[in-house]
């Protein structure tokens, strides 16, 4: 069972590299799970302000039954429920400042298996600093 935690929620591309007609309306987590029956999704974001939102998305993630869970908290409160090694794929979409940024990374990283793989979002985006000054910084 491969084990993935990410939030989220642009558009995935298909295996063949391009838009797939009936795929286009998928976020990347309903795609993933679609296409991997063995792949079980956490999903954590606080949703601060945004009922509508949170309740579209427990709907859609709840079409995959117990293979997906959404967890409305911050990553720290998400974080401190898993035991090390839990997860093959740790994807980060958070808060884009410096300190958030490196705060994540400390709290994300012992959780990924060995072999895992810990990716984020806006890492070569000019307008999200905090991600290139961590990144700067880690090299």
């Amino acid at each position: 069972m491969l084990r993935s935690l990410c939030a989220s929620t642009p558009l995935w591309r298909s295996d063949r590299g391009e838009f797939d007609s009936h795929d286009v309306h998928l976020l990347p987590q309903e795609y993933l799970l679609r296409k991997f029956d063995r792949l079980e999704f956490d999903g954590v974001d606080p949703f601060y302000d945004a009922e509508s939102i949170f309740a579209e998305a427990s709907q859609r993630i709840g079409n995959y039954g117990p293979r997906a869970r959404l967890w409305r908290m911050s990553s720290q409160e998400a974080a401190a429920r898993f035991p090390p090694e839990t997860f093959d794929v740790v994807f980060i979409d958070g808060d884009h400042s410096y300190s958030a940024v490196r705060e994540d990374l400390r709290l994300w990283r012992p959780k990924i298996r060995p072999g895992g793989l810990l990716a984020g979002h806006d890492l070569f985006n000019l307008a999200f600093e905090g991600v290139l000054e961590v990144q700067g910084r880690a090299g």
